[in-house]
């Protein structure tokens, strides 16, 4: 038979370990939830910024393609294929030089144009 001691001894391990377990177990729920709700908020407010920055992006390229449509040369089928290329690349480095879309950005977007209006 075991002693009392025994006894109280594996008790008291088997009490201390439930708590421990239960403890553990609420510990990794609490932060598991706190993760998922901080996640959650962050992503929301990055879909709500990346947005406003397409929105910003799309305005920037509307402008750019209503102020280059207002250009008679670009569409005018007597201009030689050159003096539009000029007049797009000054283009380029005037809308580049704003800060606003980057050259490269820019000048594909303007030949794109060009192009499409040729083929119509």
């Amino acid at each position: 038979m075991k002693s009392i001691r025994t006894k109280i001894t594996l008790c008291l391990m088997v009490t201390v370990l439930a708590t421990q377990l239960v403890v553990g177990a609420s510990s990794i729920t609490l932060n598991y939830n706190s993760t998922i709700t901080t996640v959650e908020q962050m992503m929301s407010e990055t879909a709500v910024l990346a947005a406003e920055r397409i929105e910003q992006e799309l305005t920037a390229y509307k402008n750019v393609a209503m102020d280059t449509g207002c250009v008679s040369q670009l569409l005018d089928d007597t201009v030689p294929l050159e003096e539009k290329r000029s007049i797009i690349d000054e283009r380029v480095c005037t809308i580049s030089s704003a800060g606003t879309l980057s050259a490269l950005t820019v000048s594909a977007f303007l030949t794109e144009m060009i192009i499409l209006t040729a083929n119509m």
